[in-house]
């Protein structure tokens, strides 16, 4: 299935923007509120990270009590998240922004729109911060094999003395990690594929 132009894709952003945009409350800032929203949830489309960060920070620290200033922690805290955001990745980041997020609803007044998102992604962040060895399965660091061959040497065993039965052993065990990893990034794409503009 071919897939949409960037001006369809654009146009299907800005219909799904458009109820969020309708529900703003009235007061100082609006107008400046529904442009930051608009500005944040296009460059985040986009994959301009830096310029959405800036939005969505100036949101939440500008406007904290608003729904637009209370959502944009929960969209700071996706971008510093993403792994394709090289330069700003901080799981450390994105936790703090995520445990204010979550706070905000813990009286149960139904203030927040991602709570399971966002209860799911603490718990990335917070197992991404421990030590490789101490993560749950498949956040585990890869182990790698590297085998180094000294020319005219034959024999079962690798030259750091392993067997040949324990270097298929180990290569197994790496397979069966990067299938655990493409597991968690299938996973982590459905999240993010749920990040679309909600209604604040």
């Amino acid at each position: 299935m071919p897939m949409p132009s960037k001006h369809v894709r654009t146009l299907l952003l800005s219909l799904v923007l458009l109820p969020a945009c309708a529900s703003l409350h009235r007061g100082p800032g609006a107008g400046q509120r529904a442009q930051l929203w608009r500005d944040a949830h296009n460059a985040f489309y986009a994959d301009s990270f830096r310029v959405a960060t800036v939005a969505f920070q100036t949101l939440a620290t500008q406007y904290p009590t608003t729904p637009e200033g209370r959502e944009a922690r929960f969209y700071l805290a996706a971008l510093h998240l993403d792994p394709r955001n090289t330069t700003a990745f901080d799981p450390h980041a994105s936790e703090t922004d995520l445990a204010a997020y979550l706070a905000q609803d813990s009286l149960n007044q139904g203030l927040i729109g991602h709570r399971p998102e966002a209860t799911s992604m603490l718990r990335l962040a917070r197992e991404v911060q421990r030590p490789c060895e101490e993560r749950v399965g498949p956040l585990r660091c890869e182990t790698r094999v590297v085998e180094r061959r000294v020319p005219g040497q034959t024999g079962g065993t690798a030259p750091n003395g392993a067997s040949a039965a324990t270097v298929e052993r180990l290569q197994a065990m790496i397979a069966d990690r990067d299938e655990q990893i493409q597991r968690l990034n299938a996973e982590l794409n459905r999240i993010r594929a749920t990040l679309v503009p909600r209604r604040p």
